[in-house]
């Protein structure tokens, strides 16, 4: 697949790479990890949790944030990646690979409107499962957004600042 090794054309140049959800995957894959199906989907608003692991890329990130998920699948940690973030449906939710390369399974660049485009397209998707919220729970949940947002601008302006 061409996005596959232009990925890890990036990588091997030591190019700044942020990959979110299939991206997050493909880097993982990249890197000799593995794509699989999680043992449950998460869908919503959820909580997740920084490990004990320390990246610069991150240094704005709580311990503990809310944000968005729209996922089925997981991966593997590649050799040498640092595992950041997890929550209970889903263990890998953000690692490193050295200085330069950021993997994040969940959403913080979710807008109202996106949201709002993946019930319109994907509400099938939605059923009666641990981590799979409702419509009415992730509408409700919207507010969120603003402080996904921010933390994801935090993100950006520390990959900015890297050397």
């Amino acid at each position: 697949m061409e996005e596959k090794a232009f990925v890890k054309i990036a990588i091997e140049m030591k190019k700044k790479v942020l990959g979110i959800c299939l991206g997050a995957q493909m880097i993982s894959e990249v890197l000799g990890g593995s794509v699989f199906p999680n043992r449950e989907k998460e869908i919503g608003w959820h909580s997740f949790h920084r490990t004990q692991e320390y990246h610069a890329w991150l240094a704005k990130i709580p311990d503990k944030f809310t944000s968005f998920a729209w996922h089925g699948d997981t991966f593997t940690l590649p050799d040498g990646a640092q595992h950041l973030i997890y929550s209970e449906a889903c263990e890998n939710q953000a690692f490193a690979y050295g200085e330069h390369v950021l993997g994040l399974q969940f959403h913080l660049e979710s807008t109202t409107d996106c949201i709002q485009q993946m019930l319109a397209n994907w509400s099938h998707e939605l059923r009666d499962a641990p981590f799979i919220q409702t419509t009415s729970l992730i509408r409700e949940g919207i507010d969120h957004c603003e402080q996904s947002k921010m933390l994801l601008w935090g993100i950006l302006d520390q990959i900015a600042l890297a050397a």
